[in-house]
């Protein structure tokens, strides 16, 4: 955000004209863009129901700690990601969307643990294995039955939206797809 605001805080150096140049209408424009955008944390308010988006693609996991507000809106909270280690890129799609959950129960833990939260996953398959009142299906992959009794310790409902609308979770694994040669492998932004 500094290196926007430069040409605005020019404007406010000692003895400067105020010359509203385009550099300063562009970096003007660009930060009322981001305060306003859906990618705008919000405060953590124990009272507001929890929903907690997650996703996964071929090098990395994105996931989104949100609150539902009162007129059905969804406001981040804390958003997360990771790269997949080599061993994680061999797994497949519904293992690693597994994994993107998992991974978001367990980052966010000490806000949802003992509360009641809402986990979102564009992945159908995944509402079969990861919904409590079925219980874990016994010929599911030895990994995913794992991950289903980590989650149990939860209080849960899974919710499949479709990837069109998923974009929130989505925005961070495409920063990690698009650059690959990422060395750190969790990053998390509050």
């Amino acid at each position: 955000m500094h290196d926007i605001r430069a040409p605005l805080n020019s404007l406010l150096q000692k003895n400067s004209s105020c010359n509203m140049t385009k550099q300063c209408d562009a970096a003007f424009c660009k930060l009322k863009s981001i305060i306003s955008s859906e990618l705008l944390l919000k405060h953590y308010d124990p009272a507001m129901p929890i929903i907690v988006a997650a996703d996964a693609s071929a090098y990395g996991l994105g996931a989104v700690f949100s609150h539902q507000f009162p007129d059905a809106s969804e406001k981040a909270v804390m958003h997360a990601a990771r790269t997949l280690t080599p061993a994680e890129k061999k797994y497949s799609q519904i293992e690693k969307e597994a994994l993107a959950l998992v991974f978001a129960v367990r980052r966010f833990h000490k806000f949802l643990y003992g509360r009641r939260l809402t986990l979102l996953t564009d992945h159908k398959p995944l509402l079969v294995i990861f919904e409590s009142k079925s219980g874990i299906p016994a010929h599911s992959a030895n990994c995913l039955q794992r991950w289903a009794l980590a989650l149990l310790g939860y209080d849960f409902d899974i919710q499949y939206r479709h990837t069109q609308q998923f974009g929130q979770a989505d925005a961070f694994i495409v920063a990690l797809d698009h650059n690959h040669t990422i060395h750190k492998a969790e990053y998390e932004i509050t």
